[in-house]
């Protein structure tokens, strides 16, 4: 008989605190390589960063050259981001940077599944022809890539998502590291009409090691993306590159006798609000974007519980909680660290990472983001192996009090004790939470 206890609410974290500088961020479950599946070869790269979501669209124009855009779409529901659709013109490799320019050609809107992060709908529209590039309007099913050729976990380093050199502005790299497999794609310019080009490559990568070297490839004579007619590339080798991560968010990229010096692209309005302004929806002036909301709160939270083991047991089981939390502000950016209530005795005995946890105030909108705390008791025991694990809180902030009505929540694995092991998945529903502020 197992009994599982998923503390997911503010009162669930363990009580080890992390301060979140603008220079690190948590790889957003939604974040990573798309595809639509069967289909290989076109796809998207995308990184959520607050409510803020940097795709680039990698596919092929007419004639089958690969090309590439991009665009920032801005959260509009629990699930779903919009936006426009670029394509830009630049400088061609190994040669005198010059500064690209873009041009609005479209609609980009994505859409999560509710049950599965790994799923989504994605709607893209290419208003009208330029070159060889034909206007069309696409709605496909699309799934996470890296799962389908990489079992196993997210490498935790900050080094999955966008990455780009600030003295070639407009070009960029995407990376994403799991079960110790990298997949990078590197978005420059072609060298006969400056137009979008891309290369992409892949190899072993475990965790803890600081430098990689693979094959770069280039793909071409595709199908664009979504198209009735599948048309699978190929690919021509071009070269060796080599990679070499130093301290955080830094890394150097080699390639044809040229090194790139590349930084962690934060556009966030939590990290270094580069793109905070596109969605932000309050009037950006100084001093009300990020309200002060550190100190002590008082918390009254509950939810529904609901989980399900392979083993056969159903846990269904109505949470209320009480307690205390200090929340930590620097800048836009936030953390909390429970410090008495119902559950706070039980976390120093959990053994998961907490050194995701993160979030942010932005105008009247406050976001925390972590891992969700486990308590399992009976034949089995706490599991490290989590395939996923991932808890959001959101929340309005009015006056004294903050109400949290919204939580999105996944948490799935495998569990054993006494040498039986088994699946468990779980989710949240009906989450609500009342935090008020402590004056003292």
């Amino acid at each position: 008989m197992c009994k599982a206890k998923v503390y997911f609410g503010l009162l669930s974290y363990l009580v080890v605190f992390m301060s979140f500088s603008s220079n690190s961020l948590a790889f957003e479950a939604h974040s990573g390589w798309w595809f639509i599946q069967g289909k290989s070869g076109t796809g998207l790269s995308l990184e959520v960063q607050d409510e803020a979501l940097f795709a680039a669209l990698y596919t092929y124009d007419s004639h089958g050259k690969p090309i590439w855009l991009s665009g920032i779409l801005c959260q509009e529901g629990d699930r779903s981001y919009a936006g426009e659709l670029f394509i830009w013109r630049g400088w061609p490799l190994n040669s005198v940077y010059s500064s690209p320019s873009a041009k609005s050609v479209g609609h980009m809107s994505l859409e999560f599944d509710v049950s599965n992060s790994d799923s989504a709908s994605l709607i893209y529209s290419i208003d009208e022809s330029s070159g060889s590039l034909s206007a069309q309007s696409v709605s496909v099913r699309i799934t996470k890539f890296m799962p389908t050729v990489a079992l196993g976990t997210l490498d935790s380093r900050d080094i999955n998502g966008w990455w780009y050199d600030p003295a070639y502005n407009g070009m960029g790299w995407f990376i994403e590291v799991r079960g110790g497999v990298m997949f990078l794609a590197w978005y420059h310019y072609d060298d006969t009409g400056n137009l979008p080009d891309w290369h992409s490559c892949y190899n072993e990568f475990p965790e803890g090691v600081t430098s990689l070297a693979c094959t770069l490839q280039h793909w071409s004579g595709g199908s664009p993306m979504g198209s009735e007619s599948y048309i699978a590339p190929l690919h021509t080798d071009t070269g060796n590159v080599q990679l070499i991560f130093g301290q955080e968010g830094k890394m150097q990229f080699s390639w044809n006798g040229q090194t790139y010096n590349l930084e962690r692209f934060y556009f966030g309005g939590s990290s270094k609000g580069a793109l905070s302004s596109v969605c932000s929806s309050g009037d950006g002036s100084s001093g009300t974007e990020c309200p002060d909301i550190s100190g002590e709160w008082f918390v009254n939270e509950s939810y529904t519980l609901n989980c399900s083991v392979s083993d056969g047991e159903q846990v269904h089981q109505q949470v209320t909680l009480h307690g205390i939390i200090t929340i930590n502000q620097d800048g836009c950016n936030v953390s909390f660290v429970p410090v008495s209530g119902d559950k706070t005795n039980f976390f120093s005995d959990i053994d998961l990472d907490s050194s995701r946890k993160n979030g942010y105030v932005k105008d009247d909108k406050v976001i925390f983001k972590g891992k969700v705390g486990v308590e399992l008791t009976g034949q089995y025991g706490v599991s490290t192996d989590w395939r996923k694990n991932f808890g959001e809180f959101q929340g309005e902030l009015k006056g004294n009090q903050i109400f949290f009505t919204s939580a999105k929540n996944e948490l799935e694995g495998t569990v054993c004790g006494d040498g039986e092991c088994a699946d468990i998945k779980c989710h949240v529903d009906n989450y609500y939470a009342i935090l008020t502020k402590i004056e003292h």
